[in-house]
């Protein structure tokens, strides 16, 4: 088997140990899909509307009611209670059925008209964060514009025409243009971010878990037969290969169907966005083969991986800005692929940026991709090397005790076949039934001491095979087969 062949035998068994897992593929595949439908229909409307609100008025007053009428006229809040107990108000957010309480003070109307000023309290729940930015931008507005109708009614009573008191009142406008999220939606905010942390997540787990099924049932062996000795790094670019493949099949389906069937921005060159996936993909992958030579079971991968999701969408800036947290936190995080990445794909498809404007990201996607294939060849040649003392050792207790048990492959049946020698040798090999996926799993061997002949007791299954070798060593011709019920006898 040449190279090429290794290789691709690599990546056969790689892609198909993927398809016919169906944990696996429900992390790889479903769970993307599954999340960014769930959390687009829970953002679907965007932005917090009708957040209702009591309005305690102790004035009673055409003031008090106007500015009452104008704060239910914005889109933000609704005056769901008008009441002129505090108490009563008090108890209605308590009780949830409000999330904000506006008190407008007794004499609300004197003060303002006698040029004095008025206090008007808010009481917000900040600890949900949108409603109260929804309560508290509501109430500055309708503050705002009290203040310059007041303002401009005093300039006008003192002989000043319209146009010129309002400008004297409010001399300086503010004219905000909302660029990338016109909607200041959540939704849009948010999503591309998830959605990149996501395809990180649902890759190493799913890396993790195939990995650790492997070492869980001795598959690893497949790659250190004599017949077929594997290099480091050909099983690394076999693995690779697969989960790239795959990866970019899941990308195209998200990112060049159903992100833009859910209606979130793409204003970027899709030229631009493929060479920005290509290093955070190998990056991805790359870390996971290499954190997945630590698994021995694939749960440990599920579990471990899970947990780290929260600290990972911490460290990636969606929460919290980058810029905000302690700078060995935020060195931390730009070891993370998902880290740059969640940058440079907002800028290049949420704000229309090239490639040459996200240089930097893209570079550091590189260096990270180069690390971690690094750092997977060497926990992969660890890997392989602990095998490789694991087996020689189980050769060197089934030759020097009649007792000793170990585990070696099918092709090292030849360690005990050679001929030449005076005295002869009973091995009786055991083992677990073979997988479909890999038709050299191991076997126990037990090694014992005999006269006269060489003899291979062969249990896989239910069923024993007894082989009797003649004096010539590795001559297959010299085998003949007699049936006997459940085992069959090789003489």
């Amino acid at each position: 088997m040449n190279g090429i062949n290794r290789y691709l035998y690599v990546a056969r068994n790689e892609f198909v140990a993927m398809l016919r897992d169906g944990g696996v593929m429900l992390i790889m595949l479903g769970a993307i899909f599954i999340y960014s439908t769930l959390y687009t229909f829970v953002y679907r409307n965007e932005v917090v509307r009708n957040v209702p609100i009591a309005v305690v008025d102790l004035d009673g007053t055409e003031s008090s009611r106007e500015f009452i009428r104008r704060l239910d006229a914005s889109p933000n809040v609704t005056v769901a209670y008008q009441t002129t107990d505090l108490e009563q108000a008090r108890q209605l957010f308590y009780s949830h059925s409000v999330y904000g309480v506006l008190l407008l003070p007794g004499e609300y109307e004197k003060k303002i008209s006698s040029g004095g000023q008025a206090v008007v309290s808010i009481y917000a729940d900040a600890s949900y964060f949108l409603m109260y930015k929804q309560l508290f931008s509501a109430a500055t507005s309708t503050i705002g514009y009290q203040n310059i109708k007041i303002e401009s009614a005093r300039f006008m009573a003192a002989g000043m025409d319209g146009r010129s008191a309002v400008a004297l009142a409010d001399p300086v406008e503010v004219k905000v243009t909302k660029l990338y999220n016109r909607v200041e939606g959540y939704a849009t905010f948010v999503m591309p971010a998830i959605m990149v942390l996501i395809l990180q997540q649902t890759l190493l787990i799913g890396i993790g878990m195939v990995n650790g099924t492997m070492t869980e049932r001795n598959l690893w062996r497949r790659y250190r037969k004599k017949s077929r000795h594997f290099s480091s790094l050909l099983v690394l670019l076999g693995k690779a290969t697969a989960y790239v493949f795959f990866a970019s099949i899941v990308c195209f389906l998200v990112y060049g169907v159903y992100y833009k069937i859910l209606g979130y921005p793409v204003l970027g060159n899709e030229l631009d966005s493929i060479l920005f996936f290509a290093p955070y993909l190998l990056s991805v992958v790359f870390l996971g083969i290499g954190v997945s030579m630590l698994f021995r079971y694939r749960e440990t991968a599920i579990i471990t991986l899970v947990a780290w999701s929260v600290p990972f969408l911490l460290l990636s800036g969606v929460s919290f800005p980058m810029e905000g947290m302690p700078s060995w936190l935020y060195s931390m995080g730009q070891m993370l692929p998902s880290s740059s990445a969640i940058t440079g794909y907002i800028r290049l498809n949420v704000m229309g940026a090239t490639l040459d404007d996200v240089r930097e990201e893209y570079l550091w996607l590189w260096v990270l991709a180069i690390s971690y294939f690094i750092f997977a060849v060497l926990m992969i040649h660890f890997k392989f090397k602990m095998l490789n003392h694991r087996l020689q050792a189980e050769l060197d207790a089934a030759a020097a005790s009649p007792a000793a048990v170990g585990h070696i492959g099918t092709d090292d049946r030849s360690a005990f076949s050679g001929s030449g020698h005076s005295d002869t040798r009973v091995v009786e090999l055991s083992g677990e039934a073979k997988s479909d996926s890999d038709d050299d799993d191991s076997r126990s061997v037990r090694e014992e001491r005999s006269g006269g002949k060489r003899v291979f007791s062969d249990k896989l299954r239910s069923d024993t095979r007894v082989v009797e070798l003649g004096g010539k060593s590795g001559d297959d011709d010299d085998v003949k087969a007699k049936d006997a019920g459940k085992d069959e006898i090789f003489v």
